[in-house]
C-alpha cells in the first residue's frame, strides 16, 4: 500500500510511505508510520514556508516510489516463478530459525526441549510454505513465494499469539518494528537470493 496521511494535530505534517499495513484506524497508522512521521516517511513535508516547493518534492518523491513499488513487483514475481527443491526449503528455513546449540550449564532434557521446540516450528513452517493462506494455488504452490510467505504469516499470526490465546503486545512489537520484523526482512532478501543462485 501507499499510504499519504496528514496530519490535523499540529504534531504531523503530510506524509507519504509505502507500507504492507492496511491502515483502517489510528492504531493500524501507527504501525505503518510509527509515532514520529518525519523519520519513517519517504514523503513528509509541514503545513508552512514554500508549499509549491515542497508539493514539487513530493513529486519528486511519488517518482521514486512508482520506481519503488514496480522494483517489488518485479522482485516478488521472480519469487513466485521460481520452484524450490526440499533441501532449499530446509536451509531456507533453518538459516532464519537455526536450531538451537547445547549449553555449558543446561541439562540435556532442556536442550532436548529446546530442540523439540524448534523441530516444532521447522514442521509449522513448511505446513504454511504447502497450506498456508493463499500458498495451496497452483501458480504459488512449491515457490521461492510460498516461502517467503511462510515466514511472514508465521511471524504476523502465528508468533504473537500465546498458549493461552492472548495476544502478546511485546511479541507484536518485535514484528512491527524490533528482532522479528528484521527476521522477516532477512527472509525476503534470503528468498531473493535463492531466485539469484
Amino acid at each position: 500500500y501507499f499510504l499519504l496521511a496528514w496530519g490535523h494535530d499540529g504534531k504531523h505534517g503530510v506524509a507519504g510511505v509505502l507500507t504492507p499495513v492496511r491502515v483502517v484506524c489510528n492504531n493500524t497508522l501507527t504501525a505503518a508510520l510509527g509515532k514520529k512521521w518525519s523519520r519513517t516517511a519517504q514523503i513528509y513535508f509541514r503545513h508552512f514556508g514554500d508549499l509549491e516547493v515542497r508539493i514539487a518534492e513530493a513529486h519528486k518523491a511519488l517518482g521514486i516510489v512508482k520506481t519503488q513499488v514496480e522494483t517489488t513487483k518485479i522482485a516478488y514475481q521472480s519469487l513466485a516463478a521460481h520452484r524450490m527443491g526440499q533441501a532449499d526449503l530446509v536451509e531456507y528455513f533453518s538459516d532464519l530459525f537455526p536450531s538451537p546449540t547445547a549449553s555449558r550449564d543446561e541439562t540435556p532434557d532442556a536442550f532436548e526441549r529446546r530442540m523439540d521446540s524448534w523441530r516444532g516450528l521447522q514442521n509449522d513452517l513448511v505446513h504454511l510454505y504447502w497450506q498456508g493462506a493463499g500458498n495451496d494455488t497452483a501458480t504459488v504452490s512449491g515457490t521461492a513465494w510460498a516461502a517467503y510467505n511462510a515466514v511472514t504469516e508465521y511471524l504476523d499470526h502465528d508468533y504473537p499469539t500465546l498458549k493461552s490465546g492472548e495476544i502478546s503486545v511485546t511479541r507484536q512489537q518485535s514484528v512491527l518494528f524490533g528482532q522479528k520484523a528484521a527476521v522477516k526482512a532477512q527472509a525476503l532478501t534470503n528468498a531473493l537470493a535463492l531466485v539469484g543462485r
